[in-house]
């Protein structure tokens, strides 16, 4: 068997009575992240692409309907605790459509235009390393950006150096945007809200909130859970209303096995305890 890097390798597995595809929660989602030039620095641009975005489409294009519509920008496989208080905020979440609506369509170029007179430019540049998950989602903006009045292009970044966006500002000086698959190593959300605070390292749009600082603070500092987690849900509410970054996809984990293999689990749990002590077969079945 095997832990899939794409969703989308599944599905011409899907078929095959010998496999079993399995899912299971992981902190891994698709965003879409603003560099510190061009409109990318404007939250209302950010939150009108947010409302554009056609995310059941990309689902479906880029990961064959085996991911989901992101409405945060952390998967649900963060939630270690209070799961049924951070699954309900998640569902009240605004301004991230699984498809826009026309009253989301009207909404994104009111905020376009808004921006536009206080001299913010229209001409959006989205960064892609050309791979096929990362087109679709650049097409995708592209499509979103040109329905509410932006003028959007595509650079392709060569793959060996994408990921040097994280570190390289003159890499990021090239694009307003690029996207990223991006995961955190805990469950628990708190590890990636802070990734909003005034000085954190990846908050290169400038987002900055005294109150959303002081709140990393109370929440890191608190030993109830309940209470951990209402902070937490505060700053995601902020985060969205800010859109710091934009979520596209959730992308749960993929496990493909023998359909007579046991044990392995289907989280991504699997990168962090020795989950190959379980494996087993069911019985009856071949060893």
């Amino acid at each position: 068997g095997s832990y899939l890097d794409s969703a989308s390798s599944a599905v011409p597995l899907l078929g095959n009575d010998d496999l079993r595809v399995t899912q299971g929660p992981a902190t891994n989602a698709w965003v879409i992240i603003p560099s510190a030039r061009g409109a990318g620095t404007d939250a209302r641009i950010r939150r009108a692409l947010s409302l554009a975005l056609e995310r059941d489409g990309i689902d479906a294009a880029a990961f064959g309907g085996l991911a989901q519509p992101g409405r945060a920008p952390v998967g649900s496989g963060s939630w270690g605790y209070e799961r049924d208080a951070f699954a309900q905020a998640v569902d009240k979440l605004g301004g991230v459509p699984a498809t826009p609506s026309d009253d989301d369509l009207a909404t994104a170029r009111e905020l376009v235009a808004e921006a536009k007179a206080d001299g913010v430019t229209t001409s959006l540049t989205v960064a892609s390393s050309g791979d096929v998950t990362r087109n679709v989602i650049a097409n995708g903006v592209l499509s979103a950006a040109e329905s509410i009045g932006l003028s959007p292009t595509i650079r392709t970044i060569p793959a060996s150096q994408y990921g040097d966006f994280y570190g390289d500002e003159e890499l990021r000086d090239q694009a307003d945007l690029w996207i990223d698959e991006y995961y955190i190593s805990k469950t628990d959300p708190l590890g990636f809200y802070k990734n909003g605070t005034s000085d954190a390292s990846v908050n290169y749009a400038g987002f900055s909130d005294p109150e959303y600082d002081a709140l990393i603070s109370q929440a890191y500092a608190a030993t109830d859970d309940s209470e951990r987690a209402r902070l937490t849900i505060d700053l995601q509410r902020r985060w969205n209303q800010a859109m710091v970054w934009i979520p596209v996809v959730e992308t749960p984990s993929t496990l493909v096995t023998g359909s007579f293999v046991t044990g392995a689990p289907a989280s991504a749990a699997f990168l962090y305890y020795p989950w190959a002590a379980d494996l087993g077969t069911r019985e009856g079945d071949r060893s």
